[in-house]
């Protein structure tokens, strides 16, 4: 009779990035400015989204866990 071992369940956090990049024109007076409006507005920008496999992802382990 052959015995067969549990696995265990370990929780993983992982990230993995993108770069989403478009151009938008900003009125402004001078191009510092202009660069002051993108940065307070970057999260309402949209674009092209792709994954960045220069950028690798990261892994880490937070450690087993209890079967649900």
């Amino acid at each position: 009779m052959t015995t067969q071992s549990k696995l265990k369940t370990y929780e993983i956090a992982w990230v993995k990035n993108y770069h989403m990049a478009n151009s938008v024109l900003i009125e402004a007076e001078t191009e510092e400015e202009a660069l002051q409006i993108a940065e307070n507005n970057i999260g309402n920008y949209e674009g092209s989204m792709q994954y960045d496999p220069d950028n690798p992802a990261w892994v880490e382990s937070w450690g087993e866990r209890e079967s649900e």
